[in-house]
């Protein structure tokens, strides 16, 4: 053991500038994170994420191949091949230094990060994100060390990869060929409703302990084609260890509890827009909707809207953005819907054809703060922080750009979200007049960003063209979405009513 120490102090050493970077590029993610100025927009915090992400994550891939590669198992003139050193050991004395150096500057920036948006609460889940980690880290130290260097170490992973993607397209067309049955395959045996959380903690356990014995193997026998015949082993029995009813535990859930039945009782306009030398009408629809959970929020995302009259299509611009419904009494609410140019108007005669798709989400929320309406304003609760990044309004529009970070932690319980919504549904806002205390929902701009960090949304609402910002302030809630659910309604014969 001795031996595989000094190995580890000199790859510390060796690699000190290496360490160094990521330990640097961990401590620029708090900034970006774990205060509001990181989650401005400009210039400053768009390079320092491309540093703390892009050239921390390709630096932390290299750094493990090249000390995995100092001692090589496959180079047979290896000096140190003929020396009394464990093998084993010097397995050990490099999965010591991925911990060491890779995984803990990042594990120690996500628990200030976490300490500083108030969430301290999740540090378990921060801590436990070295297992997955590893889990995956294994797979590179296993190439590493069959490649003598890094073009070698990348040419064999393209090749892995474009050989996965051969096989998986072959496969595809074989069962096309063969049975359409064949894509109800599904391998599964754990219980279909088991926690996306236990599936998880289940196949990290399973990928730790089979990973450490073929890497164990390979290092004291080196005899790569056998250990390779144990992944493939190891991969396939691991699809058993995924929920039924899924595929290889990939898919999503298009099965819902709640039924959304909505139709449309009458359009009416509600306010006019005016932009780029053109006025379009907007139109808010009556709606009566069937099956609301009682005590749930419902919010709305359309997707896509059709008007025809007398068989022609009418062209109109559905409205972008997660709305909730709002009551109009007599079991009926209300939902902006489209908006449509005035000369667009005056081919309507009569009642109109109307069709509707989009997304409901049926949540609850809770008040976790508010924020004066100023740029830069920000608040942190349960290791979240949302910020105003800026605003701006048009005619008696007021729209507010947000930000957010939400954390992302291994093992967390999975929570159900709106596809379509920003911030994967977890904030919906209302705009406080502090004068009476009346509170106004907010409408929601779409996000696109599923796989940034930070999250971006607008937040949208009427407000007079006459009031004074100082007079409000934006309510921050925390939503908890409880189920989703796709809805189609065509063929609707409304009547419109013409400004």
């Amino acid at each position: 053991m001795k031996n595989a120490i000094h190995i580890f102090k000199k790859d510390i050493r060796r690699y000190a500038w290496a360490w160094i970077t990521l330990a640097v590029t961990a401590s620029v993610s708090i900034y970006l994170y774990g205060t509001t100025a990181g989650l401005m927009e400009n210039t400053l915090n768009n390079t320092l994420q491309l540093i703390s992400s892009v050239i921390g994550a390709l630096l932390a891939f290299v750094l493990v191949v090249m000390v995995v590669q100092e001692e090589s198992l496959a180079d047979p003139n290896a000096y140190w091949i003929t020396r009394p050193i464990n093998r084993f050991h010097l397995l050990l004395c490099k999965l010591l230094f991925i911990v060491v150096v890779i995984f803990s500057p990042f594990i120690v920036a996500e628990l200030i990060i976490l300490a500083l948006n108030d969430g301290l609460s999740l540090a378990g889940y921060a801590i436990a994100g070295i297992f997955p980690g590893l889990a995956i880290w294994m797979m590179q130290v296993f190439l590493a060390a069959q490649t003598r260097s890094l073009p070698r170490y990348l040419l064999l992973a393209v090749c892995l990869t474009v050989g996965f993607y051969l096989l998986m397209i072959t496969l595809f067309f074989a069962m096309t060929g063969i049975s359409d049955e064949l894509f109800d395959f599904e391998p599964g045996l754990l219980p279909a409703d088991m926690p996306q959380n236990i599936v998880a903690i289940i196949q990290t356990v399973y990928w730790l302990a089979a990973g450490f014995g073929i890497l164990t193997f390979y290092y004291l026998y080196r005899r790569a084609l056998y250990a390779w015949g144990m992944l493939v082993a190891v991969a396939l029995f691991a699809m058993l260890l995924t929920p039924g009813e899924t595929l290889f535990g990939f898919g999503p859930d298009w099965d819902h509890d709640v039924d959304f039945t909505m139709t449309v009782v009458s359009l009416e306009p509600d306010g006019t827009i005016h932009t780029d030398g053109e006025e379009l009408v907007m139109y808010l629809a009556t709606v009566e909707v069937d099956d609301i959970p009682r005590g749930s929020n419902v919010w709305v995302s359309i997707h896509n809207v059709t008007l025809t009259s007398d068989g022609e299509d009418i062209e109109v611009e559905e409205q972008a953005f997660s709305q909730l419904l709002k009551s109009a009494g007599n079991g009926q609410y209300g939902l902006r819907l489209f908006s449509v140019r005035r000369e667009n108007l005056e081919e309507i005669d009569g009642p109109v054809t109307l069709g509707i798709s989009g997304e409901a989400s049926f949540s609850s929320q809770a008040e976790a703060g508010t924020l004066p309406l100023e740029e830069g304003s920000g608040m942190a609760f349960d290791g979240k922080r949302i910020a105003i990044r800026s605003f701006f309004r048009r005619d008696d529009q007021l729209s507010i750009e947000m930000a957010a970070y939400q954390p992302e932690l291994s093992f967390m319980p999975e929570k159900v979200g709106g596809l379509f919504e920003p911030f994967e549904g977890e904030f919906s806002f209302g705009l406080l007049d502090k004068r009476d205390g009346f509170t106004t929902a907010c409408d929601l701009g779409h996000s696109f960003g599923f796989f940034e960090t930070v999250q971006s949304g607008q937040v949208k609402v009427k407000l007079d063209e006459d009031e004074q910002l100082e007079h409000f302030e934006l309510v921050i809630y925390a939503r908890r979405v409880a189920d989703t659910t796709w809805f189609y309604e065509y063929g609707q014969e409304v009547e419109l009513v013409l400004p």
